[in-house]
């Protein structure tokens, strides 16, 4: 009787084990997944605010796609970058009307939606990027002290 339980044992146990086997060997392997590729710069642009001015380093006109917006805050205080899509009709002279002589008190007109903000400490730089598409875009420098000041930076044409 010991015989025949120490054998079933034995039957259970390799029947077990080349059942782990099987499933074991029939298990799909793991596939890596996908890798989105890299999009490619159409532009990089630099806009650097030293205190009192806020500068803009990139080409009138680029194409539509992704860009990278690099800012240097050359400044004493926490400073923001901020580039808005204005709506199709409004011109960049219509902004600078908007705002008034720098530093400007003023925020974002209702025909401007915000595109990117890069807020950097004194003395930093931030990147950010971002898919444009077609239409103009401008870049103001300000700072959140009281009051709010603006700086305007400059017009960028996004080509259809």
């Amino acid at each position: 009787m010991r015989t025949l339980l120490c054998s079933r044992r034995v039957w259970t146990i390799a029947t077990i084990g080349i059942m782990l086997l099987l499933v074991a060997c029939s298990a799909p392997e793991p596939t890596a997944a996908p890798v989105p590729p890299t999009p490619e710069v159409v532009a990089i642009l630099e806009v650097t605010f030293d205190g009192s001015q806020c500068s803009c380093n990139w080409p009138e006109v680029i194409s539509p796609g992704e860009i990278s917006i690099i800012f240097n805050n050359k400044s004493q205080v926490l400073t923001m970058a901020r580039m808005m899509k204005l709506d199709e009709g409004k011109t960049w002279d219509d902004m600078l009307t908007y705002m008034g002589p720098a530093p400007s008190p003023s925020h974002r007109p209702e025909w401007a939606s915000g595109v990117i903000d890069a807020q950097a400490a004194p003395g930093n730089s931030i990147a950010r990027s971002k898919r444009l598409s077609g239409g103009l875009y401008g870049v103001v420098c300000l700072h959140g002290r009281e009051p709010v000041s603006v700086w305007p930076g400059a017009p960028l044409y996004v080509e259809d």
